[in-house]
């Protein structure tokens, strides 16, 4: 989850420029700020409703491995759909990826 942090890339600008456009250049950043709130709190209730499966988990067979690498798959492919519709966030393919 903390690896989400690393798509917020700090702006670049010339040293000419940072008094003047820093602050604007951090406002426009806010579309990747809001992928990156919504990224960490969606894996974590995923984490949470996880915890909660394996306290109830007495045994553990093939299938539910393999259930549990689907799922794990799916969770790591939530920063790209988020980082995708923060970036692109008014087009309807972001939205439904």
């Amino acid at each position: 989850m903390t690896l989400l942090v690393l798509e917020i890339a700090v702006p670049q600008l010339s040293h000419s420029e940072v008094s003047t456009g820093l602050s604007e250049a951090l406002f426009e950043l806010w579309p990747v700020v809001f992928g990156y709130v919504l990224s960490f709190i969606i894996l974590g209730f995923f984490w949470i409703v996880n915890h909660r499966e394996i306290h109830y988990i007495k045994r553990v067979n093939r299938t539910l491995l393999w259930i549990t690498i689907f799922y794990l798959m799916s969770v790591a492919f939530i920063p790209f759909s988020t980082a995708l519709l923060g970036e692109y966030g008014d087009q309807q393919i972001s939205v439904i990826i």
